[in-house]
């Protein structure tokens, strides 16, 4: 399997029929299940954690591009999302003890959140765990560990300083969507087939479809939306699609639990009933009627909330902050940067770069 060395770019045909779990025997629909689920304990903890953005898609990218090079089959979804997300709060420079990354891994790995008692027995077994796994992860990606292209997040909030004359209503909505279609883009490996650029241009098409937000596509008024975002058209259209399939789990595809229910003393558990085998859904507000398959749980102003997780967050100072809200000063907050809500851009060296 060949992957672009200088950008860790794959081919998407590669991951349909050619993973090493697909050697292993396991299905391609199994697959994608077991990334989505790994996934969702890997936003869980990292939620839990705090983390910046920044750090939970690096350990994302980790994530996906180590199960494109090894199967499911011979190494748990669980204990490599404990390990990619300890590898990327040191390359990312956000700092977590690893007693802290495998309590929050102990916990969401237990069998039920609502009566989980801590285990220090437990939380040791997964101290364990994570640093013979980290190593291997380290290994299996050739130590190359920097994230160097931007993230699709740098690349929506950018796009926001260009919006003038938007209503604060608006334009609060249209970033707290786009950047929760963002979020939801990393429960699949769409990072290893799509460009940054690519993805957060997919999200800031569907956002505004949702809020009626309307982009310039006229040459003469200027920048069409997407040369903003500095995207092919022919791009935008494939991963709007991807996004869209994304959304929808076809019923009966999850039959049974899709974890292991056995546990020892030299390793943690990794069984969580709450998950009981489905594909994750993020706890991201995602796009009401985006997809007539897809099985609506709720709904709140409008768009579609599959999974009750108020954890999309970042950190802003000492205080949490919904990725994407309109502080009362009127900013945008997101990533680590703000921006004004009129549109005026904040001087650099104003921006709380954590």
């Amino acid at each position: 399997m060949a992957a672009i060395s200088s950008n860790w770019r794959f081919d998407k045909a590669d991951y349909i029929n050619n993973t090493p779990s697909r050697r292993d025997g396991i299905s391609l629909s199994e697959e994608r299940i077991k990334r989505k689920i790994g996934m969702k304990f890997l936003l869980d903890v990292s939620w839990s954690l705090k983390l910046p953005q920044n750090t939970i898609a690096t350990a994302a990218t980790y994530y996906h591009r180590f199960f494109m090079l090894r199967s499911f089959k011979k190494y748990h979804k669980y204990e490599i999302a404990g390990a990619c997300i300890l590898l990327a709060c040191k390359t990312e420079e956000t700092m977590r003890k690893i007693s802290q990354v495998s309590m929050i891994c102990a916990k969401f790995a237990s069998r039920d959140l609502s009566s989980y008692i801590k285990n220090e027995k437990e939380i040791e077994a997964w101290s364990k765990t994570i640093k013979k796994r980290e190593p291997v992860v380290a290994a299996t990606l050739c130590f190359d560990l920097a994230i160097k292209k931007p993230k699709p997040y740098q690349v929506l909030l950018n796009f926001l300083k260009s919006l003038d004359n938007v209503d604060k209503d608006v334009l609060q909505n249209f970033a707290t969507n786009a950047w929760a279609i963002i979020n939801d883009s990393y429960l699949t490996p769409m990072c290893l087939f799509q460009k940054p650029e690519t993805i957060a241009s997919a999200a800031i098409y569907l956002a505004a479809q949702m809020v009626d937000l309307q982009l310039n596509i006229n040459p003469s008024n200027g920048l069409c939306w997407w040369e903003i975002t500095d995207c092919s058209i022919l791009e935008l259209g494939i991963c709007v699609q991807e996004i869209l399939d994304s959304y929808r789990i076809p019923r009966g595809e999850v039959t049974s639990p899709d974890v292991a229910n056995t546990v020892s003393t030299s390793s943690p558990r990794t069984t969580n009933n709450n998950l009981n085998g489905e594909a994750y859904n993020s706890g991201s507000t995602t796009p009401f009627n985006m997809n007539p398959r897809t099985t609506h749980v709720g709904t709140r102003n409008g768009v579609h909330t599959p999974y009750e997780n108020p954890r999309n967050t970042i950190i802003n100072g000492d205080e949490e902050v919904e990725d994407g809200q309109i502080t009362e000063d009127g900013q945008i907050v997101g990533d680590n940067v703000a921006t004004t809500a009129n549109g005026n851009i904040a001087d650099e060296n104003e921006m709380d770069l954590n």
